[in-house]
């Protein structure tokens, strides 16, 4: 709904036909608002909102969500959302691409900072 948006959408499309044309491997990634941010500071009404339109991503999801995409070798048009979990709210985009590649989340994002989900699995098991 912006020429922001549609900038976007050429690149991925744009991605599309080299990866057509050419035989190659284009993944592409569409990241959530990455937290923190220099301006997004815990406790402010910026980051509450982040997070309550379920729409926050931790840095080590955006690591975890480019070394999948890097790992993509066979030939072909990907496109996955990159968004971590958050604390008490439905996720507002379709994961099922990502997972379908490797990539599920393994951050929340809380009011109260990030939880390493890897960590709370580990010490469950």
């Amino acid at each position: 709904s912006s020429v922001y948006g549609v900038t976007k959408i050429f690149g991925e499309l744009l991605g599309e036909v080299y990866a057509r044309q050419n035989d190659m491997s284009v993944t592409c990634m569409r990241l959530a608002q990455p937290v923190p941010m220099y301006r997004l500071q815990w406790g402010t009404d910026d980051i509450e909102s982040v997070i309550a339109k379920g729409m926050a991503v931790a840095f080590g999801d955006i690591a975890r969500a480019v070394n999948v995409a890097l790992e993509q070798r066979e030939p072909g048009w990907r496109v996955f959302n990159v968004v971590s979990q958050c604390d008490g709210v439905a996720c507002n985009f379709d994961l099922s691409a990502g997972a379908e590649l490797g990539f599920i989340p393994m951050q929340k994002v809380t009011r109260d900072g990030e939880i390493d989900l890897s960590d709370a699995e580990a010490s469950s098991t």
